[in-house]
């Protein structure tokens, strides 16, 4: 059913749409489509926020205590204006880099045949997802090959519609882009007046200590972290522990420690308790819990067992739908209303800090949507951990697997933005107090991305 523009934005649209038909048919398909998508996530957002506002009001919350709770979740970006803002911006993102490649495209075609070979070059000065990196070292394809595998930005790699790789014609370009040099460019180690200036800016200051062998921090020093290498640190997720506390440092290092400075602009201060209720999906109100719960409740508890749910989510469903997206829409509607089983498997009386609570998006029910659907695309540390939770039923066996790490990793970033991750009051380990009886906890900080860390040169 094609949309009314300007009856849902106004008769001001109407220069947009005149303007869209200068555009190519391909252009004016593209950017519609878009905008039809922006339409249909405004009306979810307006359809949540009227079911939010309901549920406060028929649990007895006043009027005006409702009209702060949204204004808090709009200031900060929480779980309903939040999800909002970030659906918005990643199809304008998506706009751009699509319309850029388009107009790339369309001199391609001016230029080569339907036997031209092509390449996935990915750029620098982004993140680049594991899908990205290794698509550019696929073989020379036609244009057409790609098209049919998914080009850049069309919705089949991690990164989606925030992928700013591009196809280049076969020795016209390196498999990677250099963008141009940023004014204080990273070096693994730097002087402390030059990672002060680097750092500028993070919401993450001051100097951090990690704790490590001499000859790792060495290799830090002149390599950088490198992230990719499992050995400690993968309990908060996938990333570069740090402290502020030289004791604490050195206690995990044996005695020696390094100095860091770090860039992040978008951190996750979390209580170490919270951080556990939420990546176990544990919720303070019926109406937090989500299709995610329903699903990770049939798998802990072998609800229909793990290969009839396996072959109903991965065969039954596919007979009916046409992709992963479908799926979890019926399994929205399907599950949109809890049982007592699912509500007794994860709902608590509350959280154990409320005022640092306030206004954080749902992260619970988002993490566990999150898992199902990467188990939906077949994604192989989600069916470890599935695998995992259903022959035991216990949470604690995920830390076992190096995909949880880097699964809550991706999610933290991907669905939030985070660039780093702050856990407060979290426990030390029992040999800490044989140092300094008075060292039971402290705050973790994790940085998920190597090249936002400094060595401070000694």
């Amino acid at each position: 059913m094609a949309l009314n523009y300007t009856e849902i934005f106004g008769d001001d649209f109407d220069d947009v749409l005149r303007a869209l038909e200068k555009f190519s048919p391909e252009a004016e398909t593209m950017l519609l489509g878009i905008v039809d998508r922006m339409v249909y996530d405004t009306r979810l957002f307006s359809t949540e926020l009227q079911k939010t506002v309901q549920t406060m009001l028929s649990n007895g919350m006043a009027e005006d205590v409702i009209k702060q709770t949204l204004n808090n979740d709009m200031r900060t970006g929480g779980a309903i204006f939040g999800k909002l803002q970030n659906d918005l911006k990643a199809n304008i993102i998506e706009a751009t880099n699509q319309s850029g490649r388009m107009a790339q495209y369309e001199e391609y075609f001016k230029e080569y045949d339907e036997k031209s070979l092509f390449r996935w070059v990915t750029v620098t000065g982004h993140k680049i997802c594991p899908d990205c990196q290794s698509l550019s070292g696929v073989e020379a394809l036609t244009f057409e090959q790609w098209e049919s595998m998914g080009l850049p930005a069309s919705g089949h790699t991690v990164c989606r519609g925030y992928c700013y790789c591009v196809l280049d014609p076969v020795g016209k370009m390196d498999k990677e882009v250099k963008v141009q040099p940023e004014k204080n460019p990273y070096k693994p180690t730097m002087t402390l007046k030059e990672a002060t200036r680097w750092s500028s800016g993070s919401k993450v200051d001051g100097i951090l200590y990690h704790g490590s062998s001499v000859e790792a921090l060495e290799s830090i020093g002149k390599n950088g972290f490198d992230l990719s290498k499992k050995v400690t640190g993968r309990m908060y997720g996938n990333g570069a522990y740090f402290t502020k506390s030289t004791e604490v440092a050195s206690g995990y290092g044996g005695g020696s420690f390094g100095s860091f400075m770090v860039r992040s602009t978008k951190p996750m201060e979390i209580l170490s308790s919270e951080f556990w209720n939420f990546q176990v999906g544990r919720v303070d109100n019926a109406a937090k819990l989500t299709r995610g719960h329903k699903f990770i409740h049939e798998i802990r508890n072998g609800i229909n067992k793990k290969q009839t749910i396996r072959d109903y989510e991965r065969h039954g469903y596919a007979t009916q739908y046409d992709s992963v997206e479908d799926v979890i829409e019926a399994r929205t509607k399907m599950y949109g209303k809890m049982d007592k089983t699912v509500e007794k498997d994860f709902l608590i009386e509350g959280m154990a800090n409320p005022e640092l609570r306030q206004g954080r998006p749902n992260y619970s029910g988002d993490w566990f949507d999150f898992l199902e659907d990467r188990w939906l695309a077949s994604d192989p540390r989600a069916e470890e951990l599935m695998d995992l939770l259903s022959d035991t039923g216990n949470f604690d066996d995920w830390y076992r697997s190096d995909g949880y790490a880097d699964l809550m990793t991706e999610f933290l970033q991907q669905k939030y933005g985070h660039t780093s991750l702050e856990v407060q009051h979290a426990m030390l380990p029992y040999g800490f107090q044989d140092i300094n009886p008075n060292l039971t906890t402290d705050t973790y900080f994790i940085i998920f991305d190597e090249k936002n860390i400094v060595k401070i040169q000694d």
